[in-house]
C-alpha cells in the first residue's frame, strides 16, 4: 500500500466518522432512566463498537497486512494488537 493508498483510506474513514457524527446529532435522546446506563436510543453504537469496525475496516483496506493497519492508524503494532485481542 503506497502513502496515496494510505491517504484515501484516511480520507474515507474520515468522511465515513464524519457521517456517523452527523446521524448522532440527528437523533434526539431520552432522558436517561436514573439507574441505568442506557438511553434506550435506536441508532447509537458504543464506543468498543465503533472502534471495533474501525480497526476491521482499516484491516480490510490493508488485506489483513497488521503492520500496514498499524501505520494506517497511526499506531505501533502492539496497540493494534492490544485492541484486536479486546475484540475477542
Amino acid at each position: 500500500m503506497n502513502i496515496v493508498e494510505i491517504e484515501n483510506t484516511l480520507n474515507e474513514v474520515e468522511e465515513s466518522i464524519k457521517n456517523i457524527r452527523n446521524q448522532v446529532d440527528s437523533i434526539k435522546a431520552e432522558p436517561c432512566v436514573k439507574g441505568t446506563h442506557s438511553f434506550n436510543v435506536v441508532g447509537i453504537i458504543s464506543m468498543e463498537r465503533l472502534m471495533q469496525e474501525y480497526i476491521q475496516y482499516a484491516l480490510e483496506q490493508c488485506h489483513g497486512n497488521q503492520s500496514q493497519c498499524a501505520e494506517l492508524l497511526g499506531w505501533s503494532r502492539s496497540t493494534l494488537w492490544r485492541n484486536l485481542k479486546t475484540e475477542q
